[in-house]
């Protein structure tokens, strides 16, 4: 329960996305020693993709990161209207939080917005956890991967300043 409402918006927990989703992924990357944090998310659909970054200050726990990503990504689904969608991200517990409506109390508050996020309109939502070797897509919007991408591809390493 989310305050007095139950989490009943949710759609059911599924490993693949439903035919002609919008895809939606998410993930963010938490630095402890300023508690900064960095948001990414790419949405997918038929027709285009978009990419975003949003660099965040004052991040408590990569949980409480993951959770605004997850948030952001919805927003701007909700602003273009996209419907049908499917959100993937690698926070297990943030995916499990939101498909069983847990109550995570650090969280407690992204999860409100999340809930209403998915219950203020007519569209299908459903959320999914998914290993991150999948989620490499996002690699340019992920502090965690700089290593990696700081050997590999150093010409992107650019992203990574937030």
């Amino acid at each position: 329960m989310y305050g007095e409402h139950e989490f009943k918006c949710m759609a059911q927990v599924t490993m693949e996305p439903p035919p002609e989703s919008t895809i939606v992924c998410s993930d963010a990357a938490w630095r402890k020693e300023d508690k900064k944090a960095g948001l990414g998310w790419m949405v997918t659909t038929s027709r285009f993709e978009i990419r975003r970054k949003k660099p965040q200050w004052h991040i408590s726990s990569p949980l409480v990161a993951e959770g605004l990503a997850i948030r952001e990504a919805l927003l701007v689904c909700k602003e273009h209207d996209f419907g049908n969608l499917h959100l993937q991200s690698d926070s297990s517990p943030m995916i499990n939080a939101i498909n069983r409506a847990e109550p995570v109390i650090e969280v407690h508050g992204i999860l409100s917005d999340i809930h209403i996020i998915c219950c203020s309109s007519d569209v299908s939502i459903s959320f999914s956890w998914i290993p991150i070797k999948k989620m490499l897509l996002l690699i340019p919007y992920q502090r965690k991967r700089y290593v990696w991408l700081r050997l590999y591809c150093p010409h992107l390493t650019w992203l990574f300043e937030f």
